[in-house]
């Protein structure tokens, strides 16, 4: 027979989470410095919100604001979406299951559980948003000149983050079931998730540059329900006549909507938590064939290739062990913010892209050598695999990928971009030298600086490069790529061109050999520093 939650209950788990995650901020350096530019510039966010909320209350009264209406219906729209992302991402993370289930669940009702979690959850995010929210509401209360006004806006949006919080608990319960029940989706978690990793960000800048993109959610927020809510809003503001029926309508949007969801809610944990999730077969044929070694069987030595294969697989099956690796993309989002509100696609686009896969494919696996091993490390060292072997291994299944995508992301860029064939060549060309030299440069660092800590990337413990091995890394690729950037980027290009009597692809072939020859002597110092380590290493 169901029952309510308790409320004890509630309150145990929810202040557990929440220790748990004072933690997390308080014993890492990372999260130190979150908390510390939390603290700065979110009060400083508030006040910015808060003269914008003053201003903007006053020309309501003033009657000097034709588009009212669709304006607080589309912020509404914002802040209530911003609170629905946040959790889902959290949710398909860190909390859609509790940690440790096996024991908590066996120790206390689910609905308890659910409602410590919604709790904390809660908290996490009134916490993060009381200095904006506080400035919005104090703004707009002083700017209307009523504290009323600004009372009905806190209840509001009180009111709205609960709805956005369920809404996107529920949504991340839902992907998190199909995860587990879809053989097809538990197969493809790293396609998957590299697409989500891509498209999430596209769409956020898009929705932020693009003025069409921006127009058009504007438009559809002033087409839902969030435009009742300005109306709601304007319940107390002088010289504002709130039409009754869509306060109506949206008074009882929420009263009845968030109940709803609340069931859903309850309902989908109580599916996800207790399920039955789907295993994939991983069972090794020793007879069956893989495209990898239809390509590579008589072209590289059977240790190296099988050290590859490792890597592919480990990566396939769990994508959060290479997923730092993804991070040079991000420094693409300028340029393509640029493409985006331009509608043309900067000419210094397909080199860097090619570079930044190269650069990817590098850190990828041979970044943290010995301690990406995890707790097979004794099984690799005692193999019959030498250190040579393994550390071409992974280079391999690093470079190999990274050569393709560089080459897949140069061509159609530099087409889109207006160069021509041996501009295109080039910036491919740079993206493959990389990709094979790289991965050599990143193992030496790595045994430099191994790391064997876990640490915890959503839900998983999984066992990422140290912090000094990234910055060895970048500073040593940096050096060797610079003669690439200073013939091929069309800023660097033009201001050594005059004083180089080549044409441009003359320059760019200079910028190419320079490159090699610097990442062939980095790489082959490193990778021979790497691989003499692996082969002498022993454990303590």
């Amino acid at each position: 027979m169901s029952r309510r939650p308790s409320g004890r209950h509630a309150a145990l788990v929810a202040r557990v989470e929440l220790r748990r995650s004072w933690r997390n901020l308080t014993d890492t350096r990372r999260g130190l410095l979150m908390l510390t530019a939390g603290g700065i510039v979110l009060p400083l966010y508030g006040l910015g919100l808060g003269a914008g909320a003053f201003f903007f209350g006053g020309a309501l009264v003033d009657g000097s604001f034709s588009l009212a209406r669709p304006i607080v219906g589309a912020a509404l729209a914002g802040l209530t979406g911003l609170v629905f992302a946040v959790t889902v991402q959290r949710a398909i993370k860190h909390t859609g299951e509790p940690d440790a289930p096996d024991g908590l669940l066996t120790t206390a009702p689910y609905r308890d559980v659910l409602a410590g979690l919604l709790l904390a959850e809660f908290v996490r995010i009134g916490a993060t948003g009381f200095f904006p929210v506080t400035g919005i509401v104090v703004g707009f209360g002083l700017g209307t000149g009523s504290v009323l006004a600004g009372t009905v806006l806190l209840a509001l949006l009180f009111a709205l983050a609960v709805a956005g919080l369920l809404a996107g608990y529920a949504l991340g319960l839902v992907a998190k079931y199909v995860a587990g029940r879809s053989e097809f989706v538990s197969r493809h978690r790293a396609g998957i998730g590299l697409v989500l990793s891509v498209g999430v960000p596209v769409a956020y800048i898009s929705l932020n540059a693009v003025p069409a993109v921006q127009y058009a959610a504007f438009r559809a927020a002033a087409a839902t329900p969030f435009a009742w809510y300005a109306d709601v809003t304007f319940l107390a503001v002088p010289e504002m006549a709130a039409r009754p029926l869509p306060v109506v309508g949206g008074v009882a949007s929420l009263f009845v909507g968030i109940p709803v969801i609340v069931v859903a809610v309850d309902v989908l944990a109580e599916r996800v938590w207790y399920l039955d999730r789907v295993q994939p077969d991983h069972a090794f044929d020793p007879r069956a064939t893989t495209l990898s070694d239809r390509l590579l069987a008589g072209r590289v030595p059977r240790q190296t290739r099988v050290v590859a294969q490792k890597s592919w697989r480990r990566a396939r099956r769990s994508p959060f062990t290479v997923q730092f690796a993804i991070f040079p993309f991000f420094l693409l989002v300028l340029q393509v913010q640029v493409a985006l509100i331009e509608r043309t696609v900067p000419s210094s686009l397909p080199l860097l892209a090619a570079l930044a896969s190269g650069t990817a494919g590098g850190a990828a696996f041979s970044l943290n050598p010995l301690g990406g091993e995890g707790d097979v490390l004794p099984a690799t060292l005692t193999s019959t695999v030498s250190g040579a072997q393994f550390v071409a291994g992974l280079a391999l299944a690093g470079g190999l990928p990274a050569a393709g995508l560089a080459v897949a992301l140069a061509v159609p860029l530099g087409v889109a971009a207006g160069l021509d064939v041996s501009a295109i060549a080039a910036a491919a060309g740079a993206g493959i030298v990389v990709a094979v030299g790289a991965p050599a440069v990143a193992a030496g660092v790595g045994v430099v600086f191994p790391r064997f800590e876990t640490t915890t990337v959503r839900s998983h413990a999984v066992v990422v490069p140290s912090t000094w091995a990234f910055v060895g890394y970048i500073l040593l690729l940096g050096v060797a790529v610079l003669p690439v950037l200073v013939t091929q980027h069309p800023v660097l290009a033009s201001l050594v061109r005059p004083s180089v009597p080549y044409g441009d692809g003359g320059l760019a072939a200079l910028g190419l050999v320079g490159t090699a020859v610097l990442l062939a002597f980095f790489g082959g110092v490193s990778g021979g520093y790497a691989a003499r380590t692996v082969g002498t290493y022993r454990l303590d």
